[in-house]
């Protein structure tokens, strides 16, 4: 291939011609150019004819992709994407605008010879496509030119009865001429070929029809010449052109006696078809030369799997000359992780007899023992001139690390996405779901799955769901508005029937393909701890740092020279001009944190020994003496002998970053003392003592709301704003910053409060002020004497805070409306002892005198009214012991235990009154319960079933599905009556307290178990109990 001249545009000249160099390096076809902006490089263009561009992304005047964009308006030159801003996104968008390649900066040098690689890749499929194309125009050219000669002659060929035009322009003779002498077309016809054309003209006479090819002479061409026998004469007369092929078809026309009376024909110039023909063996040689020098490998395979055919990119793509190939088995070249997958795609086209393709991606082994990523399409091509299956295959594995590395991204992203502990919806601009978490779906108890509602329509979602908020309408109302006045908004909060509280973050969204919106739902009624959260937000942190390199070096390993740009040489306190030209290695050693430096200098010697790769992390120290965070990474390269002769790699200045973990690790250490706190008190102080910590700044003070003075009121602040400031103001409703942020809900951040109309002191120390609302609760004030004292990292952390410290407020409310309810139970409780006492005392006391002095009257007379008196003790007896159980027991359980359902059962029967009655155990589970109040709970329901079923009664005891069921076959429990018959005192039995159903339905209610009535099997009563732990699955 000819010379390639590329033009390579970068803003940085300094990486520009580091580039040129390296790339006429490594292929002496290339010639660079470079230009160091994009305007610079359109007139490169539109000057010189240029057969790649290479360009950088991020450029002051316009991006890579503006650049692509206007070239593509007017050339389709190939074009690479050469940028450090490696995303998902940019190469989407270069995709999009008509990209060749992507490739993204490394630190290495070996970044150029994969660049070089896709530069004549490109070129060479560009040149490659453009010959291909001017061929096919050939082609098309050749066939609009043909034209035919319309003809008809008696049925002799003695008279003309009709020609027309196109006879003059093929022939070269006038119609006039042939009108006066029929035959005298056999003139132009060639020597060699009038002879054959005289007998089929007989031949057609004689009632045949008759298609002949032959050549036609113009009158000026020199017959002899043509006729002088050899190769010559099959083709056109290449100096004058005179000779044209024709294809001539005539048929005979009969009358009623089948004579021939007329003669009908045509004659076409196939010159430009014999000359197509010819045109198109040179494409199909030119074709064969693309498959022989292509970047893709061709490979033709039996149905064994046997290669018949390699093209010569296998030496490139694979190590092994073609021939090598021959013979060979594909697939045992395979990996074995990949041959099967490869074989069933194999198999599908051998099954199918037509035409087929199957496109499949695998791992080859190069013939150096490494594994080559491969893409290749199949095609069945049994039924066409190959007989056989014909394989196209691309080097991926480049391909496949990038996606690899995009997977991993989009992994880490998914990761972070689901853990966010708020629910998260994304619309796109039509209002159709682009992506929620799982929590939004537990918030809302919504159906499905968030993979499976992307594409769902977010406005009937809204309507749907609107039932849950104690006014659907007003929800569904908001939320429309917010869409269209895409107005930001922060915690607004939604009342569900339910009682819980939602609170409702929204923030319009900028999205390639239009407008978006996010909305950020979290139930207030019971926060969580934010710990995870900010472990998430550091994490989403240190993937979402674009560090910007300091520069790179270059140490010659020999002469003990290192070599940087003037940045690095600065962040290690050296002269720039001195590391220009080179320095000792020990010289920048020096410079680092000497709690660093035994560790720097044991990595560049493992990777001086093992010549790979060189990472490591450090502190240094610059000219100004400020400690500096830095990353370095860095390459090893040996000569032929495996001697480090070279060691380079760039570094990269982490010191904000480091900051930022700084300050995020006391966030996350602020959130668990924050959840430890149980007071307002001591959540404030905490508070503002964090915000030291977090922001950076020493004036902070927290002011909560008070509903009785409808005022802020301050409550906490550092020492710094006492000093500052004095006492502190209370905020009303008018004339603060602070009281129209708090009641607006969202965090503000002011360069200088000079320039607000809002400021509460125009006298005030204080210049740049943030307000960070607490919820309902209040506001946190950070403050400093300097303007612009914030940044946009500071609001980020300053509303995680804010956002910690609410819920911690939050949750000292909750603690202490506990602590409340704990005090009322307790008042209960003594109440309900108090009552017992009197029961167990003061009533069964007198009941148990009254059965001494019963028995006594006994032995003195006889009377059927003893036994009346004697019903009414046990009567009031049994009364007693159910209050009791209701007073004591309560909805209170014991320690639970595994408790076998079957033997409780029995067991309980043996202590019921039970007569005749059955029981029958139709179960075998343990389950989880307080084996005393499990009692309580079988014993009253025999004890119901044998009073309201009768004497001869069967009770049997079962299985359902999450619990278990007591029923009779009595006469059952009237459906009107179904919810009245576990209330206290109710009963229809003259024999019952009217208090076991009450008491059961305590047991199950304290051990958070459901319970039901329904009819029973066979007619009568049939109690529930489900929700139940079991111990023997």
């Amino acid at each position: 291939m000819s010379g390639i001249r590329i033009l390579h545009v970068d803003d940085d000249p300094q990486f520009g011609e580091l580039a040129s160099i390296f790339l006429e390096r490594e292929d002496d076809r290339f010639s660079v150019d470079t230009a160091t902006s994009v305007s610079e490089g359109l007139a490169h263009l539109a000057d010189h004819d240029v057969d790649c561009v290479v360009s950088d992304y991020e450029m002051p005047e316009r991006n890579g992709i503006e650049f692509l964009q206007t070239v593509r308006e007017s050339s389709d030159v190939p074009f690479i994407l050469f940028t450090g801003k490696g995303s998902e996104e940019v190469a989407s968008e270069a995709i999009s605008a008509g990209v060749t390649d992507y490739l993204q900066k490394e630190s290495h040098t070996s970044q150029y010879t994969v660049l070089a690689n896709r530069i004549a890749n490109a070129v060479e499929q560009s040149r490659a496509r453009r010959a291909v194309e001017q061929a096919e125009r050939t082609l098309s050219q050749l066939a609009d030119k043909s034209k035919d000669v319309l003809f008809l002659f008696d049925g002799d060929w003695q008279e003309l009865l009709f020609v027309n035009e196109a006879y003059e322009e093929l022939w070269g003779r006038s119609t006039e001429t042939l009108a006066d002498d029929p035959q005298s077309f056999l003139e132009a016809i060639h020597p060699e070929d009038r002879e054959r054309v005289q007998r089929s003209m007989t031949q057609i006479s004689n009632g045949a029809a008759k298609e002949l090819e032959y050549r036609v002479v113009h009158p000026d061409g020199d017959d002899d010449d043509r006729s002088s026998g050899g190769d010559d004469d099959d083709r056109s007369d290449e100096n004058d052109g005179d000779q044209r092929w024709v294809r001539a078809e005539s048929r005979p026309v009969f009358d009623d006696d089948g004579t021939v009376t007329r003669i009908v024909g045509f004659v076409r110039d196939i010159t430009a078809h014999r000359e197509q023909a010819e045109a198109l063996e040179e494409a199909r040689e030119r074709f064969q030369t693309l498959i022989e020098h292509g970047s893709d490998m061709i490979t033709v395979i039996d149905e064994s799997g046997e290669v018949q055919y390699q093209s010569p990119a296998s030496e490139r793509v694979l190590g092994y000359e073609p021939a090598a190939r021959i013979g060979e088995n594909s697939f045992d070249s395979i990996h074995p992780d990949d041959r099967a997958r490869v074989w069933e795609a194999f198999a599908r086209t051998i099954e199918r007899p037509e035409t087929t393709t199957e496109r499949v991606e695998y791992r080859f082994e190069h013939a150096d023992g490494s594994w080559v990523w491969l893409e290749t399409i199949g095609t069945n091509q049994t039924n066409t001139a190959v007989d056989g299956y014909v394989l196209t295959s691309r080097d991926i594995t480049d391909r496949r690390a990038r996606e690899r590395e995009l997977e991993r991204t989009n992994a880490l992203l998914s990761t972070l996405f689901e853990a966010l502990p708020v629910g998260v919806l994304a619309e796109d601009e039509s209002r159709d779901v682009l992506a929620a978490n799982e929590q939004l779906f537990d918030l809302f108890e919504l159906p499905g799955t968030p993979s499976a509602a992307v594409g769902e329509d977010c406005e009937a979602m809204a309507e749907e769901i609107s039932d849950v908020f104690v006014d659907p309408q007003a929800f569904v109302d908001r939320t429309a508005e917010l869409v269209d006045s895409r107005e930001r908004t922060a915690n607004e909060e939604l009342a569900l029937r339910d009682g819980r509280t939602f609170s409702r973050s929204y923030r319009p969204l900028e999205l390639p393909d239009g407008d978006g919106h996010l909305w950020v739902y979290r139930d207030t009624t019971d926060r969580e701890e934010r710990e995870q959260e900010l472990h998430e937000m550091k994490a989403q942190q240190e993937a979402a740092i674009n560090a910007g390199s300091v520069g790179t070096w270059e140490w010659d390993i020999s002469s003990n020279e290192l070599v940087t740009n003037p940045e690095f040489a600065r962040t290690f306190g050296i002269d720039p001009d001195a590391a220009r030209d080179g320095v000792p290695l020990e010289r920048f050693v020096s410079s680092i944190h000497e709690d660093d430096r035994d560790r720097v200098r044991q990595g560049i010697d493992a990777a001086l020994e093992c010549g790979g790769e060189y990472e490591e992390t450090y502190r240094v120290w610059n000219a100004d003496d400020d400690r500096r965070w830095v990353s370095a990474r860095g390459h090893v390269e040996c000569d032929e002998d495996g001697t480090p002769i070279r060691f380079h790699g760039a570094l990269t200045d982490i010191t904000d970053r480091k900051v930022r973990e700084q300050r995020l690790e006391a966030l996350s250490e602020t959130t668990r003392e924050l959840m430890a706190a149980d007071t307002r008190e001591a959540v404030t102080e905490i508070g503002v003592n964090a915000a030291r910590e977090v922001l950076n700044l020493d004036a902070n003070a927290i002011h909560l709301y008070d509903p009785d003075r409808s005022a802020l009121v301050p409550v906490a602040k550092t020492e710094a704003v006492t000093e500052l400031v004095g006492d502190l103001p209370t905020f009303t409703g008018d004339g603060s910053i602070a009281w129209r942020v708090y009641t607006e809900g969202d965090p503000l951040a002011q360069g200088d409060i000079y320039d607000d109309p809002d400021i509460y002191d125009p006298e005030t120390p204080i210049r740049s002020e943030l307000h960070l609302p607490l919820g309902e609760h209040g506001i946190l004030i950070a403050g400093s004497p300097e303007p612009e004292a914030f940044d946009q990292q500071d609001l980020v952390l300053g509303e995680i805070l804010a956002g910690s410290v609410a819920s911690a407020l939050e949750q000292a409310e909750q603690t202490d409306r506990l602590r409340a309810r704990e005090r009322e139970l307790t008042r209960q409780n003594n109440r309900l002892d108090e009552f017992a006492s009197v029961v167990s005392h003061d009533l069964r006391n007198p009941l148990n005198i009254a059965t001494g002095r019963l028995e006594l009257a006994r032995e003195e007379c006889e009377s059927p009214h003893l036994d009346d008196v004697q019903w009414a003790h046990d009567r009031m007896n049994d009364l007693v012991d159910d209050l009791l159980t209701l007073a004591r027991e309560g909805k209170r359980v014991g320690e639970t235990e595994p408790v076998e359902l079957a033997s409780l059962g029995r067991h309980c029967w043996q202590h019921v009154a039970t007569a005749d009655a059955t029981l029958v155990v139709e179960t075998d589970r343990s389950i989880e319960a307080d084996r005393s109040r499990l009692e309580q709970l079988l014993e009253n329901l025999v004890r119901n079933a044998v009073e309201h079923g009768g004497a001869d009664v069967t009770v049997t005891i079962g299985d359902v599905e999450d619990g278990f069921y007591l029923e009779d076959d009595g006469p059952g429990i009237p459906p009107e009556d179904r919810e009245t018959v576990f209330d206290s005192g109710y009963s229809t039995s003259t024999a019952g307290t009217g208090f076991g159903l009450s008491i059961v339905a305590q047991v199950v209610d304290a051990h958070g178990w459901e319970l039901s009535v329904t009819d029973g099997t066979d007619g009568g009563a049939r109690f529930e109990i489900t929700g139940l732990e079991f111990t023997d699955e």
